[in-house]
C-alpha cells in the first residue's frame, strides 16, 4: 500500500470520543484486533513526507492522482489496525509530522504553479488532502487531551501558546518562538466560527472546505484611534466583514479571543511584495476605519462576490469595442480599481481586494458552491449564482501566493466542530434529495418583519443584519436542523465509543444521521418537496 493511501485510512478515524473535556474513559468492549493492531502512524507519516518530496514520485503528473486515491480511502476505515500504544507514545511527533506533510504539499503546489503545472483539478485534490491531514491531527490532539493533557505540546511550547492560549498550535519550526509583533505588517488569517452558519458556508463550496471566515491581519506603523480608542504603532489589527456589521476593524487580540474553533496563520509568500501589500492594506486599514467614523461602514456582501463578478461581465459585453464578445464570469477577476468603487464585501473579498490592489492574486483557484437542485435553490435565494465561481475563505488553503505558517484549534470546541460539519453535510445532501427547509408561518412573519426593520437606518445598531426575508429564514430553519442533528449526534457518538472503543467512522455517522432523521421530528423545518 503506498504511504499516502494507509494515511488517508486513519485521517478521520475513530482514535477517540469527538471530545477533549468530557468525562473520563469508560471501560469499553474494543474489538479483539484493536489488542493486535500494528500499523505505526508515525512511520506511515514519515514515509509519505518522504513520498510528497520525491520530485520523480510525486510530480504535476501524478499528484492529484495520488492525492485523491488518499482521500478516497477514508471510508474505508479501519481502526482496529492502529498501534495506539505506540501513537500514544509518539502523539506529540505525529502531531508536528501531519503539519510537516501539509507543509511538503504546500511547497511542491508552489512549485508545479511556478512551472504553469498547478490546474484547479490538482488544487482541489490538495483541499482534500489538507482536510484529511487536519482531521488526523485534531483526532490526535483529542485522545492526548483526554488522557494526558501535559503530552500536548512535547519537549517544545511554540510563542503563540503563551500569546493565545484558548488554541492549540502546531506551528512551522523556523518560526516557533515569533512573538505576534514580529509579524509582517500584513497576513492573512483562514478561520472557522462555532455556529451551524459558519459550517454551512465552509460546506457550501462542492469541494471539501473546512472555513468559514478570512480577515486581513495588520501591523500598524502609526498611532491610530480606532473606535474610540487610541493604540500606538506597532499595533497588531484585523480587517474583517461580517454578517451583522459588515467590514469593520478590531485588535488581533480581540480576534483570537472570539469565538473561532480554527484559525491558520499565513504570510506573503514572495517576501520582494511585501511592500506593495503594506501599503495597499494600509489603505484598506484606512478606508474601513473612515467608513466607520462617518457612520456608513462598508457593508456584507451575502452574494459572496457572485453579484459583481456577474455586473463587471455585463460591464466588460457592453463596453464599445466588445460587441459580439462574450466573458466567461469563471475567468473574469476584479482587479484593485473595481474594488476602490466596491461598498459590500463577503469575507475573503477583503482579502482579495487588498491583494489585487497590490497587483497580486490571492485566489487563482476559487470554489464552486454546491449545484445540486436542492442546494442550488437554497443558494439562490441567498443572492448566490451557482454557476460564477466564489472567493470562499477556503480557497486560501490551496493559495500559492501564501506560506502557512501555524495552525490553532480550540480542543475543546472540536467536538461539536466536526458534529456540525456531519450536520450541515448530510441536510445539504438531503436537500438535493428532495427535501427543503421550512420554518412555520409565525417564523416566516418575524423574518419578513425583522428583515424589513432592518433596512431601517435606525436599526444595524440593534445588531440586525441588512439581510433579505428569504435568507433570514432559510438561515433560521437551516440552524434549527442543524442543532438538533449536532445534539443528537453529540449522544450518540459518546454512546458509540462506550459500546465500540471508538468514535463512528464518516460512512457510519451519515449512515446514523439518515437513520435518526425521521425520529427527530424536524418536519417543522425539513420536509419532502410535496
Amino acid at each position: 500500500m503506498r504511504p499516502l493511501t494507509l494515511l488517508a485510512l486513519h485521517a478521520l478515524v475513530g482514535l477517540t470520543p469527538l471530545c477533549a473535556d468530557g468525562p473520563a474513559p469508560r471501560p469499553a468492549r474494543a474489538p479483539e484486533a484493536l489488542r493486535h493492531a500494528g500499523v505505526d502512524l508515525e512511520a506511515a507519516l514519515r514515509a509519505g513526507l518522504r513520498q510528497v518530496l520525491d520530485p520523480e514520485g510525486f510530480n504535476a503528473a501524478t499528484a492529484d492522482a495520488q492525492l485523491r486515491l488518499a482521500y478516497e480511502q477514508l471510508f474505508t476505515l479501519d481502526a482496529a489496525r492502529i498501534d495506539l500504544a505506540r501513537l500514544d507514545a509518539r502523539a506529540a511527533q505525529v502531531v508536528q509530522l501531519t503539519f510537516e506533510l501539509q507543509l511538503a504539499i504546500d511547497e511542491r503546489m508552489a512549485e508545479f504553479d511556478a512551472a504553469g503545472r498547478y490546474p484547479a483539478k490538482l488544487a482541489n485534490a490538495k483541499r482534500r488532502a489538507l482536510r484529511g491531514l487536519r482531521y488526523l491531527r485534531e483526532r490526535v490532539l483529542l485522545r492526548t487531551a483526554r488522557a494526558d493533557p501535559g503530552r500536548l505540546y512535547g519537549d517544545s511550547t511554540p510563542r503563540l501558546a503563551a500569546w493565545a492560549p484558548a488554541f492549540h498550535w502546531t506551528v512551522r519550526a523556523s518560526h516557533a518562538q515569533l512573538p505576534p509583533e514580529r509579524f509582517p505588517r500584513t497576513f492573512v488569517l483562514l478561520s472557522e466560527g462555532g455556529s451551524p452558519t459558519s459550517a454551512a458556508i465552509a460546506r457550501s463550496a462542492d469541494e471539501d472546505n473546512m472555513f468559514s471566515h478570512l480577515s486581513v491581519g495588520y501591523v500598524s506603523d502609526q498611532p491610530y484611534t480606532v473606535k474610540g480608542v487610541d493604540y500606538p504603532a506597532g499595533t497588531p489589527f484585523t480587517i474583517e466583514s461580517f454578517i451583522n456589521s459588515g467590514v469593520t476593524v478590531r485588535l488581533l487580540e480581540a480576534h483570537m479571543s472570539g469565538k473561532n474553533n480554527r484559525e491558520v496563520l499565513f504570510f506573503l509568500r514572495d517576501p520582494a511584495k511585501q511592500a506593495a501589500l503594506d501599503q495597499a492594506a494600509e489603505a484598506f486599514f484606512e478606508r474601513v476605519l473612515l467608513a466607520q467614523a462617518s457612520g456608513a461602514p462598508l457593508g456584507y456582501d451575502f452574494s459572496m462576490g457572485t453579484a459583481k463578478i456577474k455586473g463587471l461581465v455585463a460591464e466588460l459585453e457592453g463596453t464599445p469595442g466588445n460587441e459580439g464578445r462574450v466573458f466567461d464570469p469563471a475567468v473574469v477577476r476584479m482587479d484593485g480599481a473595481h474594488y476602490r468603487d466596491v461598498n459590500d464585501y463577503f469575507c475573503s473579498e477583503v482579502g482579495e481586494a487588498v491583494f489585487a490592489t497590490a497587483g497580486l492574486q490571492l485566489f487563482p483557484h476559487r470554489s464552486t458552491v454546491e449545484a445540486g437542485a436542492g442546494t442550488r435553490r437554497l443558494f439562490e435565494s441567498w443572492g448566490i449564482d451557482p454557476s460564477i465561481p466564489i472567493s470562499a475563505p477556503g480557497d486560501a488553503d490551496v493559495s500559492p501566493a501564501l506560506v502557512r505558517i501555524a495552525e490553532g484549534a480550540k480542543l475543546g470546541l472540536l467536538r461539536a466542530n466536526h458534529q456540525r460539519h456531519a450536520a450541515l453535510t448530510s441536510v445539504f445532501r438531503w436537500l438535493d434529495d428532495g427535501y427543503t427547509l421550512r420554518v412555520p408561518w409565525y417564523v416566516k412573519a418575524f423574518g419578513k418583519t425583522a428583515a424589513g426593520y432592518a433596512r431601517l437606518p435606525i436599526l444595524p445598531s440593534f445588531g440586525l443584519p441588512k439581510v433579505s426575508a428569504d435568507v433570514m429564514i432559510s438561515t433560521i430553519a437551516l440552524n434549527k436542523v442543524a442543532s438538533k442533528l449536532t445534539a443528537r449526534l453529540a449522544a450518540d457518538d459518546e454512546a458509540f465509543f462506550a459500546e465500540h472503543g471508538r468514535a463512528m467512522t464518516p460512512a457510519e455517522t451519515y449512515a446514523h444521521l439518515d437513520r435518526i432523521r425521521g425520529e427527530l421530528k424536524l418536519a417543522r423545518w425539513l420536509r419532502p418537496v410535496e
